[in-house]
């Protein structure tokens, strides 16, 4: 994981589950603030980082814009392939 201006990014190797996590550690957010953050349940946030839910598009929209993931089309797909791979897709 790179921050550069204030903008992170992740490799595609890493997993959806456990960059979210290390992205909301780095954020110091609780698991709470960061469902609140997002519009979410913290049980679903809770499952999606603990690799239990994939998530839908909105949530990964939410998660780039919110995190300030890069130029925002290209994470947002190389989070949705990150997510794809943890739950075994290979993609």
């Amino acid at each position: 994981m790179k921050e550069s201006d204030g903008i992170r990014t992740v490799s595609l190797d890493m997993e959806f589950k456990g960059s979210l996590a290390s992205l909301r550690q780095l954020s110091k957010l609780s698991q709470k603030d960061m469902a609140a953050a997002l519009h979410i349940s913290p049980q679903y946030y809770y499952d999606l980082e603990n690799g239990r839910r994939l998530p839908s598009v909105n949530i990964i929209h939410k998660i780039v814009a919110f995190l300030k993931l890069g130029h925002r089309k290209a994470a947002v797909r190389a989070w949705h392939i990150m997510a794809a791979r943890t739950h075994g897709w290979d993609v």
